[in-house]
């Protein structure tokens, strides 16, 4: 992609300093110490006590109650009775009203900022939510992240679908205030996922009296327990400990750093290895002596029990070659989300034939074997009889920039600072990456910038800086949401990644072509973004980022990361773009 010159270090640095964002009085989420950011650039004025309320008054005044820190909105009228209560009802603070182009920008923000905290922030939308497969919803019950979206009656919207984990649809205010209740409670209950409340004009306009201070909303945000009996994890432990080669599948687990610790523990208790796919957000860490980046053949024919930490296709992982060497395996399931996954299954797949299934959230059962087990260790399998990842490849100094190449670069700047990769795209290599922590990598997969913002936003005020690779089609389709984060100085590091081919669809392209007998030199066309060429840099620099050519040089690479660093650092956000060779 041709660029256009950056701005000068004296212009990016004359912006106002990140000192403007103010803490909002939340407590901490999984034990960290993040408080939600409050931005100043949007203060109403002359809000004064008001002479009558409303029902969207009740509706904000429920979302304050429950400490939902952000209500994502689109502008328009729709639902412009909650937008009034927000803005002139509560001074449009603790719930802040957050600005967005489009509503998939607001729902991929609030799924980003999910990811990370693992609670809700309200997403308020002018159209109906999408809800066929593939949509950002679909990907929010996928990925296990609680979100609560607020509709209008008056917008054409589709029905209930099993993506939503439940549908409300209010009558009266006090029905209203009732459902968002319930609605955030079961968005975060296990397993988590997307709850849908529809708010008509008539509900949002109604009179209503003043709220009843006496009935306490904390008591509707208690997290639900599901923890395993102890008979359960008794007779699992025993399972587990009887192993001669346990193999652990460590799929949607938590940010929780307890439960992080927790995992590990338990790995080292059993010397089992452990694997985690890279699409998924961090599970283990990649340089312990027991993570698998890879399984082999022999690995699974090694292995005799299985214990899978909410694997998202167990029954996948698990046919073919591996019943033919295991065909006595023990295989353990551990899920919040066992009854769902089996009420999904079709006439014509073949059920997980797992001799345990335990319907639990995964932390609170890893928390209860290690208790179980105390100090005892398999006289099987110790660490030192583990696989070794192997070491990445050494650094470059110069010539034309790889995939791998961009991940080294983000090493480095992760080895001076704590980083948290917020998105990769799907089978970007990002094994030159140390994995250490449950924030230091949050999956791959999404293409677009919005998700990676509403982590961002999640880890204002926290010690780590946000960074996201994305290819450059995704980036040009969603690059709106860049808006919202220039508008609020969400700081965050873009690295917009263009292939000669185009973003790497082409790959599959090619074996396609070959198979058939056909040429594969016509792989590229219908991916390549070209003539015209679009300017990165133009593009994020018209939304208030800062744009940097790193150009298809490694030297280049990171004079640009030096200099993005420097900018979100001050609480900007900077487009680094890249193209390979």
């Amino acid at each position: 992609m041709t660029s256009s010159s950056s701005r000068d270090d004296d212009q990016q640095d004359a912006r106002p300093e990140i000192a403007g964002i103010a803490a909002n009085r939340r407590g901490s989420v999984f034990g960290f110490s993040i408080e939600p950011a409050r931005f100043e650039v949007e203060r109403p004025v002359r809000v004064t006590p008001p002479k009558a309320l409303f029902g969207s008054d009740l509706i904000a005044e429920t979302l304050r109650e429950l400490d939902i820190p952000f209500v994502a909105m689109t502008s328009g009228p729709v639902l412009g009775e909650l937008n009034d209560s927000l803005v002139n009802y509560l001074g449009n603070t603790r719930p802040q009203l957050l600005s967005c182009l489009d509503d998939e920008i607001a729902l991929a923000m609030a799924h980003g900022y999910a990811k990370v905290t693992g609670r809700p922030m309200a997403v308020a939308l002018s159209q109906g939510a999408p809800l066929a497969p593939g949509s950002t919803l679909c990907a929010a019950k996928r990925d296990a992240v609680p979100l609560v979206v607020l509709e209008t009656a008056d917008a054409p919207h589709e029905p209930a679908s099993p993506i939503l984990l439940a549908d409300f649809a209010p009558s009266c205010p006090g029905e209203a205030r009732y459902a968002i209740l319930q609605a955030n409670r079961m968005a975060q209950a296990q397993p988590q996922g997307p709850v849908r409340v529809t708010l008509s004009r008539a509900v949002q306009s109604a009179s209503v009296a003043p709220l009843d201070t006496r009935r306490n909303p904390q008591r509707y945000r208690a997290r639900v327990s599901n923890g395993a009996g102890r008979a359960d994890v008794a007779e699992l432990a025993a399972m587990l400990l009887e192993a001669e080669r346990p193999l652990i599948l460590a799929g949607l687990v938590s940010r929780s750093p307890a439960g992080w610790d927790e995992r590990v523990r338990l790995a080292e208790l059993l010397g089992a290895q452990v694997h985690a796919a890279a699409g998924n957000p961090a599970a283990f860490p990649t340089d312990h002596p027991l993570f698998l980046p890879e399984i082999s053949p022999s690995d699974l024919s090694q292995s005799d029990v299985l214990l899978s930490l909410d694997w998202p296709d167990l029954a996948g992982f698990t046919r073919g070659s591996y019943r033919e060497r295991n065909p006595h395996a023990t295989i353990i399931e551990v899920s919040p989300d066992v009854a769902r996954k089996l009420a999904r299954g079709g006439e014509c797949d073949t059920p997980t034939p797992s001799d345990m299934l335990i319907e639990a959230d995964v932390d609170q059962v890893i928390g209860a074997l290690v208790e179980e087990m105390g100090d005892i260790s398999s006289p099987h399998q110790t660490v030192k009889h583990a696989a070794v990842a192997p070491e990445p490849p050494g650094d470059r100094t110069d010539g034309p920039l790889s995939r791998a190449d961009v991940t080294r670069a983000l090493s480095r700047v992760a080895a001076s600072r704590a980083l948290c990769i917020a998105s990769v795209p799907r089978g970007w290599p990002i094994g030159g990456f140390a994995v250490q922590g449950p924030l230091d990598y949050l999956g791959a997969g999404n293409s677009a910038p919005a998700q990676a913002i509403g982590s961002a936003l999640a880890l204002v005020g926290s010690d780590r800086m946000t960074a996201a690779v994305v290819g450059a089609a995704g980036f040009i389709a969603g690059a709106a949401a860049l808006w919202t984060a220039a508008h609020y100085r969400i700081p965050l590091m873009l690295l917009v990644i263009s292939e000669p081919a185009g973003d790497g669809s082409s790959d599959g392209q090619a074996p396609i072509a070959q198979a058939r007998g056909r040429t594969a030199e016509n792989a590229w066309i219908g991916h390549r973004i070209s003539q015209p060429e679009v300017d990165i840099c133009a593009l994020a620099e018209s939304l208030g980022a800062l744009g940097l050519d790193a150009g298809s040089d490694y030297t280049q690479l990171g004079a640009a990361l030096a200099k993005a660093v420097h900018h979100v650092e001050k609480g900007g956000v900077a487009v680094v773009d890249v193209r390979l060779s």
